[in-house]
């Protein structure tokens, strides 16, 4: 009788999304620019929803025409102001550069038959 020690589809799949939650809340870096320079934004499910928070309050303040003023956060870097501009760039950036490259590379991991058994390795995931 000869066993089978493979994974399972499930099990792999399972693999595929824990790799995709860990580096979707790996952070990023975003340059603000100018005095503010470059700040690293945590990106766990905690610290995502009180981004929410911050980008609801950019694009009210964006729609009341009050987009010079300034609004405090604080990442992993420390704190600083930032203008409801420069808060929906980093926002941008987060959904465009990285996030999104994350998620796709992910369903394209999810739809291989047989998923792949190295789902971790870097080849697999955008730089």
């Amino acid at each position: 009788m000869r066993f089978d020690h493979r994974p399972s589809t499930e099990a792999l799949l399972a693999a595929i999304d824990a790799e995709r939650d860990r580096r979707l809340a790996a952070g990023f870096v975003h340059d603000f620019g100018g005095a503010i320079g470059a700040h690293r934004i945590a990106t766990t499910p905690a610290d995502l929803d009180g981004w929410a928070r911050v980008t609801a309050l950019a694009q009210a303040m964006m729609l009341a025409g009050d987009d010079s003023a300034s609004i405090e956060i604080v990442t992993e870097t420390g704190a600083a102001r930032v203008t409801p501009a420069q808060w929906n760039a980093a926002m941008l950036a987060w959904r465009r550069e990285h996030e999104q490259p994350i998620l796709l590379a992910a369903i394209r991991l999810r739809a291989m038959r047989p998923p792949p058994q190295d789902a971790a390795l870097p080849a697999h995931w955008p730089a």
